[in-house]
Parts: structure tokens; sequence; C-alpha cells
């Protein structure tokens, strides 16, 4: 009994390695190991940051996009996006960042998790309320995002809409009557 159970693995194992299919459940993908990138970088959008040329989607988070309204305490509208933009660059200025590049997503952009010294990018940029947690990635920075809306700080000072659902209604065909 216990020698066809033996001989069935060492198979499968076999046949994985001749058709170059990996031989656990996981598949290993480019970035494994993991690759860096370190250098001074800018805020491309509120959750993507370019360092040595390379754009980096911070893992964990969704920041409005630049062009997304959002309201003020007030009722003002205002971009939420360009705003959410420039407190990352301004949070970036004159600071060297280290990032830990853990995938790249279907639309080629590379994605991590970034630092400038001990302070995660992704965690600051939530924290002070530019960005969502991205839940279905990550759990990372749920309480963060909820102390933030607590507070309420950056797009949690008004009205916002998560950034997914404001590209869903962008796709959508036609304007609603």
């Amino acid at each position: 009994m216990q020698r066809r159970p033996r001989l069935l693995g060492f198979l499968l194992l076999t046949a994985a390695a001749a058709f170059g299919m990996p031989s656990s459940g996981y598949g290993q993908s480019q970035y494994d190991p993991w690759r860096t990138a370190e250098g001074e970088a800018g805020a491309m959008s509120g959750d993507t940051v370019i360092v040595g040329g390379s754009s980096i989607r911070l893992y964990g988070i969704d920041a409005p996009e630049l062009g997304q309204i959002c309201h003020s305490r007030s009722g003002q509208p205002y971009d939420c996006g360009a705003m959410a933009r420039d407190f990352l660059e301004q949070a970036l200025a004159g600071r060297t960042i280290s990032c830990t590049i853990f995938s790249q997503a279907v639309d080629g952009i590379r994605v991590g998790r970034c630092a400038a010294g001990p302070t995660d990018i992704g965690l600051y940029m939530v924290g002070h309320g530019w960005a969502f947690a991205s839940r279905g990635l990550s759990n990372r920075y749920g309480g963060t995002e909820a102390r933030a809306q607590a507070r309420g700080v950056g797009i949690w000072s008004g009205r916002s809409v998560q950034p997914w659902v404001w590209r869903q209604q962008q796709e959508a065909p036609g304007d609603p009557p």
C-alpha cells in the first residue's frame, strides 16, 4: 500500500519536471526571488511611484484616480486623484526609497512594497487618508484605513467613491438617464 502513493508521487514530480511545470502548488513568477528597486522616487499617481525610470504600484492600496472628483466637507468638488498624487510627491521629495517587487500586474506595471527608511509608503498614504486599503489583496492596511476614516483626514474629510467603483463607472457604456 505504501509503495503505490510514493510511486505515483515520484511519477507526478518527474512529469512536472519534464514539462517545465512547478512541482509545488504555487506557481513561480519572474519575481521569485523578489527583486528590489532603490533610488530617488517621484509620484506617478497616489498609488504608483517611479523609481529609476520604472513604475511601481504600491501593494495593498488603491488611491483615487487622476481626474476622479471627490467633495470636501463643505461640498466643494476637487480632483482627489491629483491631491493624492501631490501628497505622495511631497512625501517622497528628495528621499531615497527602497521597493521590494512582488509581482507584475496584468497592465505590465510592477507591484511591490516601498519604504523610505522605516516608513512604509502604502501605510503612510492610507494613514493620511489619501488611499484606500485593497482588502482583496491584503489585510495589511485595513485598521489604518479605519483610523484615518475615524479622524476624518484626506478623502475621509468629505465624500468620495472608492477608486475601483469609480473606474467601473467610467467603463460603463452610455450615461445614466
